[in-house]
């Protein structure tokens, strides 16, 4: 319900013609989101492009860890073994480098306990 009432904020505020911001960085900042946004919303754009980059995406997960369709058959209780550690790395760097977050988050941020220097994190 929270995340409903989240999302109709956020869709009017996009939706409004201007928004309430008074800096030129801020401005800037809006209406890159409001760029995002609409493109997203663009039901036609979305209907023409169809499938194709969720299958664009897929085949980049194939690519950096391929599975036989043998092996995939006659998978057991383990999965995943030391092998595949480094393919496993390679699917979580492809999918960092087009945007989509995975159950581990690289980032560059504050540490709350040295504010004033910047830190590699690790979530």
């Amino acid at each position: 319900m929270l995340q409903d009432r989240s999302y109709d904020v956020l869709h009017a505020f996009l939706e409004a013609s201007g928004p309430p911001i008074d800096t030129a960085i801020d401005r800037e900042s809006f209406a890159l989101v409001k760029e995002a946004y609409s493109a997203c919303m663009n039901q036609t754009e979305v209907k023409r492009v169809g499938v194709q980059p969720i299958v664009d995406v897929l085949n980049g997960i194939v690519k950096a860890f391929p599975v036989s369709s043998s092996a995939y058959m006659t998978l057991n209780s383990t999965i995943l073994g030391n092998s595949d550690t480094s393919q496993l790395r390679n699917v979580l760097l492809f999918l960092e480098q087009i945007g989509l977050s995975t159950v581990v988050d690289i980032m560059v941020g504050r540490d709350d306990k040295d504010p004033v220097s910047e830190h590699d994190a690790c979530n």
